[in-house]
């Protein structure tokens, strides 16, 4: 369909300034959009129009336009009052309200707002604000609480002297915008605020130590089989309340929250909304370096791919259309339709295969279609490359290459030719053939070694085989070989998982003589994860760091939310116990004991027991002596056969951190999770010991002792009810060990289940335990010891802590109270006020980069901190400043 053209209007404006750049910005607006290669479903609403919902591209901000079917308007924030774009080379200022906002609106002949949400009241989604109460009719404004910025303010004046409706929603409130559409405010809480009542409002006084990201208006907009999961700038401790409030929260695509800060999108978030598409709004040009590519978008990318789907951002894409009719979504981008940037043409053509090449401007589908013949490949790219086998020596063949920005989407791009394979040449009158192609073995899993071959028929001297996934190019080749005595034999290891085709080319000089493909598949290890039995660190999804860790890695994540049963241990690979919660006791009929967590019953008992015996793996965690959960833990290692239990104390250690319950271990069995791997780190554990409830030192009967402290660490006996063994002084104590039993099962005992939580995954680059997890994983389930290399980020984080030369004379003061023991004191006397004070002075020196060593000091030890006392909103708020100060 062709585009609305612009409506001009001749009418008066507020300002004359305005009014001068309004209609400048009208006439470059329809300069831009007359050319753009929109192909979308017209505004005009009818019975027929679908639920459309826009994220305008307004540089560093928000603002998003939803057009239900029977016309009704909203537009949630209005970017900033200005922002910066590059022209030219050169950095230029841009009102995004009346550069974008009204121009689109007055485009589509949009001429009211019906509903105006204000997420939160940060500039770069309130500033424009002003001028859209100035210059288009708005009839209801939306947001949570009453704030006290100027800007926010400015919007409360005009909104009064106009009479506009204003409403406060919350959690559980839902917004009537008809034609079925259910529309969920899932964030934020009624009771987040500090409550004073001014003007009627509820007001929130952005003075206190308050992170006004955590408190956005979340909507969750549902129409058809189709949701949409807006989050405005709402960080991980917001994401934590509303998925600890509303559980699975799957949705079609993601507005991710903050610019995709590192900030948002955390892990466990992420994992329960698994979405197809996501949606960046950012600008080229901010200060802030938003997005993060370090971490945030690959861990987004990795549902969108694995979803088959994308993630599209405005500084690169420019305006983001979608729009539904409640079965599918249907995406377009401003900065061009998906063309063909190259046509597509054959680049190898044999007597009986055909490679084809062409490449589109944005990512989509790979199709060739020949009469009888279809291939298809599903993931989203730029560049195509599609090889056909099993063709048909001298014959003409009409293909037609398609590419769908979405898969099995109706729009695409097409381009229809033809080509004539060779003649059978010399090779196949010498009767040379390929012959019996496959992978040995035939469903292997990932990061397994695998000898792919074949059979190699008639003369073939001098010849090579290359071994290639999906199509034939340099980055697809998987191994090659020598045909020798009639075979080519390559040995590989799997990276990846899913259905895809092999392909063999066998070359002579370097030059294909064939080509031959069959179908394959790498499978994933299956791990299972306890989560009925109320176990530590599921609740809250503290695991989602190690769950997304082990997805990357090639394993397929459940969980279990009922009683274990032997069925559903077949189906595993590995089965992961974190610490369970304790149950009632028998006689006690308590309201607490009514909330107590289930019991695991005898079967239970016996189908760990037997699955671990029957060549199964078990990683089990446990806790300091706090709740006496060993007695659980205790009977599934033992039943199953370990060689070594849970003690039931508390290690300390007050050398390393002044924190004695954080631990840091040095020992470590190299053998099993590597050498590179040097310091361990958990807090609140127990030791292990024997199944008689002696020291655990001898390593036998298959058992290695994972990780121990220095001869400095000391154990004691918790809870009073002396029941524990305390090793001697200067000796090193266990705290996780593994075994393999006589039947080929492993198992692992971790003495914290600390360890294996979100807390421990900082990308530190003084320990490694989400590294330590990863291969421990992979070891209990048989697979290959190698890990995907250090990220950036991790090389990022060699941060140099700047000298006193370095930093101007009247900022040496702030900087001699940033030595380590003022940090500690600070920090264990929980005076946070005082590092607040600090953290200020830094936020506002003229250096802050001569600052990061201390402040990265800082982080290290409130995250320690955090994990011996558990959170507050002290700390965070100590936090946010060090992740403000860093740039994160």
């Amino acid at each position: 369909m062709t585009n609305k053209p612009i409506i001009m209007c001749g009418g008066p404006m507020n300002s004359s300034s305005n009014s001068r750049r309004y209609t400048l910005s009208l006439l470059m607006a329809f300069t831009a959009i007359s050319v753009m290669l929109f192909s979308l479903p017209c505004l005009a609403q009818n019975s027929q129009s679908p639920l459309r919902l826009t994220v305008l591209d307004v540089k560093q901000g928000d603002s998003i336009l939803i057009v239900t079917p029977s016309g009704k308007i909203i537009l949630i924030d209005a970017a900033d009052r200005t922002a910066q774009f590059k022209e030219s080379g050169s950095v230029k200022t841009y009102y995004p309200a009346f550069d974008k906002i009204l121009p689109y609106l007055e485009q589509h002949g949009i001429d009211h707002i019906d509903q105006f949400i204000i997420s939160h009241p940060h500039a770069d989604h309130i500033g424009g604000m002003a001028d859209l109460l100035k210059n288009i009719e708005i009839r209801e404004i939306v947001d949570s609480y009453k704030y006290s910025t100027n800007m926010y303010n400015e919007a409360v004046e005009i909104a009064r002297e106009k009479g506009i409706k204003w409403t406060k929603v919350y959690r559980g409130d839902t917004l009537d915008w008809g034609d079925g559409i259910k529309t969920t405010v899932v964030h934020p809480p009624k009771d987040m605020h500090m409550s004073s009542r001014a003007f009627g409002f509820d007001e929130f006084d952005t003075r206190a130590a308050l992170n006004l990201n955590n408190v956005s208006i979340v909507l969750m907009v549902e129409y058809g089989k189709i949701r949409y999961l807006l989050t405005g700038d709402a960080e991980k401790e917001a994401e934590e309340m509303i998925f600890t409030h509303y559980g699975d929260l799957r949705a079609t695509a993601l507005k991710a929250a903050h610019h995709g800060s590192k900030t948002s999108s955390s892990p466990g978030f992420l994992e329960k909304i698994n979405p197809m598409y996501a949606f960046v709004s950012v600008g080229e040009v901010n200060k802030f370096k938003h997005p993060d590519t370090n971490f945030t978008l690959p861990n987004i990318e990795h549902y969108t791919t694995k979803n088959h789907g994308a993630l599209f951002r405005t500084d690169q894409k420019g305006t983001i259309e979608t729009w539904t009719f409640g079965e599918d979504l249907k995406i377009a981008v401003e900065k061009g339709e998906n063309v063909f940037i190259d046509n597509p043409r054959v680049t190898s053509l044999l007597p009986t295969s055909v490679t084809i090449e062409w490449a589109t401007s944005n990512p989509s589908t790979s199709e060739i279609i020949l009469p009888g013949k279809k291939t298809v490949l599903n993931a989203l790219t730029s560049k195509h490359i599609v090889t056909v086998t099993g063709l048909k020596p001298a014959t003409t063949y009409k293909f037609e290459a398609i590419s769908r920005e979405q898969i099995n989407g109706t729009k695409k791009i097409s381009l229809s030719d033809s080509f004539a394979t060779p003649a059978a040449g010399s090779a196949n009158e010498a009767g040379i053939s390929i012959q019996n192609l496959k992978m040995n073995p035939t469903a292997p899993f990932f990061s397994q070694k695998v000898t792919l071959s074949a059979d190699i028929e008639g003369t073939s001297t001098g010849m090579t085989v290359s071994f290639h996934k999906d199509f034939v190019s340099d980055s697809t080749r998987l191994a090659s070989s020598k045909v020798t005595s009639g075979m080519a034999k390559a040995s590989w290891k799997t990276n990846f998982t899913g259905n895809f085709t092999l392909l063999a080319v066998l070359s002579k000089n370097n030059v294909p003589i064939m080509i031959q493909s069959t179908d394959a598949a790498i499978h994933a290890k299956k791990v299972l994860i306890d989560t009925y039995h109320w176990n530590m660190h599921t609740y809250k999804n503290e695991l989602s760091s190690l769950k997304l860790d082990m997805t990357k890695n090639g394993f397929e994540i459940s969980e279990s939310k009922k009683i274990l049963s032997t069925a559903d241990l077949k189906e595993c690979d590995l089965l992961i116990i974190p610490d369970p919660g304790k149950p009632a006791k028998k006689d006690d009929n308590s309201e607490n004991a009514k909330a107590s967590a289930p019991q695991f019953t005898a079967a239970e008992y016996n189908a760990v027991a037997a699955y671990v015996k029957a060549g199964g793996a078990l990683l089990i965690a446990c806790y300091s002596d706090f709740k006496g959960n060993q007695t659980i833990s205790n009977k599934i290692l033992l039943k199953a056969g370990a060689g070594f239990k849970f003690n039931d104390d508390t290690v300390i250690d007050s050398t390393h951190h002044g924190y004695e319950r954080v631990l840091t271990l040095d020992k470590i069995a190299s053998d099993i999770v590597g050498k590179d791997i040097s310091q361990v780190l958990c807090s609140n554990s127990c030791s292990l010991v024997t199944p008689a409830g002696t020291a655990l030192t001898r390593e036998e009967n298959g058992i290695r002792i994972l990780t121990s402290g220095n001869s400095n660490n000391l154990n004691r006996d918790e809870d009073g009810q002396n029941n524990a063994y305390i090793y001697s002084k200067d000796t090193s104590i266990p705290i996780s060990a593994c075994q393999t039993l006589p039947g080929g099962g492993r198992i692992a005992a971790i003495g914290s289940a600390y360890q294996l939580s979100n807390s421990v995954y900082t990308h530190s680059t003084s320990h490694q335990t989400d590294l330590f997890n990863l291969r421990l994983v992979k070891w209990l389930s048989n697979s290959s010891a190698a890990i995907l290399p250090f990220s950036e980020e991790r090389e990022m984080n060699l941060l140099r802590v700047s000298s006193a030369a370095d930093i101007e004379s009247d900022e040496r003061e702030s900087m001699e109270e940033l030595t380590m023991e003022r940090i500690r004191d600070l920090t264990e006397s929980g005076n946070y006020s005082g590092l607040n004070g600090i953290l200020q002075k830094i936020a506002d020196s003229n250096d802050i980069n001569s600052y990061r060593g201390p402040v990265m000091k800082i982080m290290t030890l409130l995250t320690l901190h955090r994990m011996e006392t558990g959170s507050n909103d002290e700390i965070e708020t100590c936090m946010r400043l060090c992740r403000m100060i860093l740039g994160q």
